[in-house]
């Protein structure tokens, strides 16, 4: 028998203010500095990588979370420092985000870091 009932989850953030990044570097090498296109830098509390997933047999051992450090901003950019190393951030794809100082997230956009 095939469940034909639908259940639709919407986060609140979904509806509010999000960060934007209007341009970001599609790749990036450990330790550099990259500059991310912001239209509200300063309304940004943290920058963040997420590993894109590589799941198998149900066991998922890459999915991490890398803060990266703010190093500066003007009136439209965001200069970040990616991971030092791939012991921090394996060689890969990962998701950028920008988080507000609640902690609500843009939208991700790929990098990939190594």
């Amino acid at each position: 028998y095939f469940e034909h009932r639908l259940e639709l989850f919407s986060p609140p953030y979904v509806f509010a203010m999000r960060p934007q990044i209007v341009s970001a570097p599609a790749t990036g090498g450990y330790g550099q500095h990259v500059a991310i296109g912001c239209p509200a830098p300063g309304a940004v509390a943290a920058v963040a990588l997420i590993r894109a997933g590589s799941v198998t047999h149900g066991f998922h051992t890459d999915q991490r979370y890398v803060g990266l450090e703010i190093v500066g901003t003007t009136a439209s950019e965001l200069t970040v420092k990616l991971p030092p190393s791939g012991d921090v951030a394996p060689p890969g794809a990962y998701m950028l985000f920008l988080l507000e100082g609640a902690g609500i997230p843009s939208t991700g956009r790929i990098i990939k870091v190594g």
